[in-house]
């Protein structure tokens, strides 16, 4: 629906797009990865690990809205304002949760501390290792290792720094499995951090994930140059790689 606002010579100011009936879904494929959350309970599993935030005005409800941001992010969304398009019509209906305002989950996320981010995390590796045992475990496991370069805006963003790129923002890690696609883990660093900086740890991490997610057996570790660490290296052999 197009609602045209008073203008001057019959020429609107401005023109307001509206989108209110109830029984058309927007991004309809959502619900395959809805399905999916569904399956694995993911809604509960982080409910149950999240503390609420200290201000009372957070309120509950963690995993409606971390699924709120994941879904919007899965359909394109760019900034917090975008998970609005999940209220769109019958989005609810594909999701099978109510999704929560941009407001309210921008909100919930400024008020998270170091413990929750870390809890988020567990709820993360819980529910990669209830993919894997409902069958979703490659049957050959490849780590790919890898660093990425994530632009913010603004200098009031926490631990954004200019790197070896000039751009402003985040230099997070992200361990990812060659065979299915699946990311396996993510650490956030600030934009300045060398490549190798904490990949030891991080690698140590992920493959005692994995180990809790049911894979045994040995593995390969694939990185480029800008790993090459001794430490990383004794570390991939400590772990029959």
């Amino acid at each position: 629906m197009v609602t045209r606002q008073r203008g001057t010579r019959g020429r609107p100011d401005a023109l307001e797009i509206a989108f209110d009936d109830e029984r058309v879904v927007v991004d309809a494929g959502l619900v395959l990865p809805a399905t999916l959350c569904d399956r694995l309970g993911a809604a509960g599993l982080i409910d149950g690990l999240i503390e609420r935030p200290a201000d009372p005005a957070i309120g509950a409800g963690a995993g409606a809205k971390a699924l709120s941001v994941v879904f919007a992010m899965l359909a394109g969304a760019d900034s917090i304002d975008d998970i609005e398009r999940l209220r769109a019509g019958a989005a609810g209906a594909v999701t099978g949760l109510r999704p929560r305002a941009g407001s309210t989950c921008g909100k919930w996320l400024r008020a998270l501390g170091f413990g929750q981010v870390r809890q988020l995390d567990a709820a993360a590796g819980e529910l990669l290792a209830r993919a894997w045992g409902a069958g979703a475990r490659p049957e050959r496991l490849v780590i790919d290792l890898d660093s990425s370069i994530t632009e913010v805006h603004g200098y009031k963003k926490a631990g954004a720094r200019y790197g070896h790129t000039r751009v402003l923002g985040y230099h997070p890690l992200f361990a990812t499995s060659a065979m299915s696609g699946d990311v396996i883990h993510a650490r956030l660093r600030h934009g300045a951090a060398n490549t190798r900086y904490g990949a030891t740890r991080f690698f140590e991490e992920t493959i005692a994930r994995c180990r809790r997610a049911g894979h045994g057996g040995s593995f390969l570790v694939r990185a480029d140059s800008g790993f090459v660490n001794y430490a990383l290296f004794r570390a991939i052999a400590r772990n029959r790689a």
